[in-house]
């Protein structure tokens, strides 16, 4: 019998872009972070923000199908229920546009004040992370604090 091997993750774009959310609430995508997404196999986004970790999280529509099959088999009760909560809260779907614009959902926007103003998109493995100029220096300062007492170790273990 055969082996099921997982198609490769697409490359992911290594760099922040700072985009403008339009007073319709569309943030235009760089292309090849549009592409990114649709490499996952669709132009339908989810588009939510768990305030914990401050990321408006992007996601090919595929993938936010396989994190909520993943909440169904592995959580239960009241984890479960505050997950579904906090994703329909501030979340929507939208579509990446022939331009490479998505709409934003409107009780996010709303929520953090987002119309006319900057936000930094930061792509992950499996998604886009949009961050607010108010959010984005605390994230990154976490960041820091986490990755530096990991870089020696790396290094020892070969990386270049």
């Amino acid at each position: 019998m055969a082996e099921e091997t997982k198609p490769a993750v697409p490359r992911v774009p290594l760099r922040f872009e700072r985009v403008r959310v339009d007073e319709k609430g569309r943030v235009k995508l760089p292309v090849d972070f549009a592409e990114f997404i649709r490499s996952f196999g669709s132009e339908e986004v989810f588009i939510y923000r768990l305030q914990a970790d401050r990321a408006i999280r992007l996601y090919s529509e595929v993938v936010h199908a396989e994190n909520l099959e993943l909440i169904k088999e592995r959580t239960e009760g009241t984890l479960r229920q505050s997950m579904w909560l906090l994703m329909a809260k501030h979340g929507g779907s939208s579509k990446i546009d022939p331009e490479g614009r998505v709409v934003l959902p409107h009780s996010l926007r709303t929520a953090l004040g987002l119309a006319g103003r900057f936000v930094t998109i930061t792509p992950q493995e499996y998604r886009l992370d949009l961050y607010t100029d108010e959010d984005l220096p605390v994230v990154l300062q976490g960041a820091e604090e986490f990755a530096a007492p990991a870089i020696s170790p790396l290094t020892n273990k070969g990386w270049k």
